[in-house]
């Protein structure tokens, strides 16, 4: 029967990723799905934000960072940080209609990569161009599934800063 490892489709990863994300709010889940140039870019983008944050303060970014972005994080940090992400995807993805991701479809940007188009909320503004009314998420084929590699067109990029690419 159908393997069970993970989603078949583009649109079935980033459409997975985002009820996780926004339906069930369950970032550790999600995390998983969510490709490792992309979490450790997620993950620096947090302590680049939070630097003033006490759960962060004695705790060296360089050391902690690749801790977790692993797909599966044991570290004392990663609750605060679960939290941290999940307020930061409610703001990068909070127009999202969830209703809307039946629609999405999915284009191939690059070998190994397609981006996955959502329909957005309605905007007032009848000017805007059409692609400005949708949200794009970036899958990457990865081993033997998708996994989610950013929320642009562009992959997501670890660093400091971290350039997540929108």
């Amino acid at each position: 029967g159908p393997s069970q490892s993970g989603p078949q489709d583009p649109v079935e990863a980033a459409t997975g990723w985002l009820r996780l994300i926004l339906v069930d709010r369950d970032v550790p889940a999600a995390w998983q799905l969510t490709a490792p140039n992309f979490r450790l870019a997620l993950v620096q983008a947090i302590f680049f934000l939070n630097e003033q944050a006490p759960a962060l303060a004695g705790y060296e970014r360089d050391e902690v960072a690749p801790q977790l972005a692993i797909a599966s994080p044991n570290h004392p940090l990663w609750t605060s940080f679960a939290d941290l992400l999940t307020e930061e995807f409610f703001v990068d993805l909070g127009e999202m209609d969830v209703e809307s991701l039946e629609a999405a479809t999915s284009t191939p940007v690059d070998p190994g990569f397609e981006l996955v188009l959502l329909p957005q909320r309605r905007s007032s503004d009848a000017m805007e161009p059409p692609e400005m009314q949708m949200h794009g998420v970036l899958v990457e084929f990865h081993g033997d599934r998708w996994l989610v590699a950013g929320l642009s067109r562009r992959p997501a990029t670890p660093g400091w800063p971290p350039d997540l690419g929108y």
